[in-house]
């Protein structure tokens, strides 16, 4: 049972990850390259 938790909280994670890739990719002010500008 821990092993199946363990991985939906990794499954949970790669979502989180995926969305953030997701936001920055829409809104290219937030990449970080833009503060080095």
């Amino acid at each position: 049972m821990a092993i199946q938790a363990a991985c939906e909280d990794v499954r949970r994670e790669a979502h989180k990850t995926q969305v953030i890739r997701a936001n920055i990719a829409k809104h290219p002010a937030a990449r970080p390259g833009f503060l080095l500008r």
